[in-house]
């Protein structure tokens, strides 16, 4: 099923983008990689965890994971552990509720922002983007935002199929020109030291 953005979540990353003076295209592809219906649930994304629970029964064994921006936040500031025992799961979740209830997603996901792990012990956007590419978080490049955000569910390694299938979804495969392809090809040659 194709997921498309409303007008009023466009608008939100845009206001987001201007205030925090982030590239809209990091906002983007991090919401669309880790939590693409961040703006529409309240701390757990049903939709995504019934698909995960689906795909794991299918493929019997814990393959999928649904974790939101905000359960992810919890596990970084030390309020949930990363564990797959299932009470510890439904903790989580609950946790995620109830944060929900205390912080709006602006504030969410400044936090997240702030604190997650790119790789490499670069702690944030801020320091992601200025070590791996010398810039601020404002002009980062769809490449460079790309990147970024595929990072954060496997910082340290390299997996040529992930990427492919992030690249292949239709939301992000509509936004890249192959100019853009080009230089994303180029930045994981570079970072990843492959010829």
């Amino acid at each position: 099923m194709r997921f498309c953005l409303k007008q009023n979540e466009t608008d939100w990353i845009k206001e987001f983008s201007n205030k925090y003076d982030i590239s809209p295209n990091l906002v983007l592809f991090i919401l669309l990689v880790e939590d693409k219906r961040f703006l529409r649930h309240r701390g757990v994304d049903w939709i995504g965890l019934i698909r995960a629970i689906i795909h794991n029964i299918k493929s019997l064994g814990l393959r999928e994971g649904a974790s939101t921006i905000t359960q992810q936040l919890l596990v970084i500031s030390g309020k949930s552990r990363r564990n797959k025992k299932i009470i510890n799961k439904v903790n989580k979740i609950i946790k995620a509720i109830n944060t929900e209830k205390k912080l709006s997603k602006e504030e969410l996901l400044t936090k997240y922002l702030e604190k997650v792990y790119f790789g490499r012990s670069y702690y944030g956007i801020y320091s992601a983007a200025e070590n791996y590419f010398g810039t601020s978080v404002s002009n980062l490049n769809k490449a460079e935002s790309f990147f970024l955000a595929e990072r954060i569910a496997l910082p340290n390694i390299f997996r040529k199929d992930r990427v492919i299938r992030m690249l292949n979804r239709p939301e992000i495969k509509k936004m890249f020109s192959k100019k853009d392809l080009k230089e994303l090809q180029r930045i994981y040659c570079e970072v990843f030291n492959m010829m």
